[in-house]
């Protein structure tokens, strides 16, 4: 006798999720925070569903036992999948290509906040050199600028008469 099984997994994000079962050649449709995918076994589609901010993977419980010994002709392969695998090696794939996209996603996040913050410290020399250039201008100074590499020169010059 089979029944329907929730194993809990440690996907949090559905975007790296998606692209982890684009990976390992998984088809799927999105209904809301629900991941149908291909499979299907005695029970119906197995599904990730989203949880208290994890996705879990619902499938039949006879589905964990085959350990891909059916293949294709596996019992409740309806949509005959070309590789059956087991729920244990499906997520166990699933897992291998998720850390990856999930390792991609958080490089591209902090190279996006590294050029972030550049660019506020480029804002902000440019206000502090504006700031110096105008109380300079205002006390009577004409204000060379050069430039030596990334270091701004500022010379303040006055003629007394």
């Amino acid at each position: 006798m089979s029944s329907r099984v929730t194993t809990h997994t440690m996907f949090i994000d559905k975007e790296c999720l998606l692209k982890a079962l684009d990976d390992i050649g998984c088809k799927y449709k999105v209904q809301g925070e629900t991941i149908v995918t291909e499979r299907k076994d005695y029970n119906g589609d197995e599904i990730f569903m989203l949880r208290n901010g994890k996705f879990v993977f619902m499938h039949d419980s006879a589905a964990m036992n085959y350990h891909g010994q059916y293949g294709p002709s596996y019992l409740w392969n309806k949509n005959q999948l070309p590789v059956w695998l087991d729920v244990g090696s499906f997520l166990q794939a699933v897992d291998a290509a998720y850390k990856k996209a999930y390792s991609a996603k958080l490089e591209k996040l902090a190279e996006e906040e590294r050029k972030r913050e550049e660019e506020r410290k480029r804002q902000l020399v440019e206000a502090k050199k504006k700031q110096i250039i105008e109380n300079a201008k205002a006390k009577g100074y004409y204000v060379k600028e050069s430039k030596e590499g990334k270091t701004v020169q500022l010379v303040l010059v006055r003629t007394v008469m």
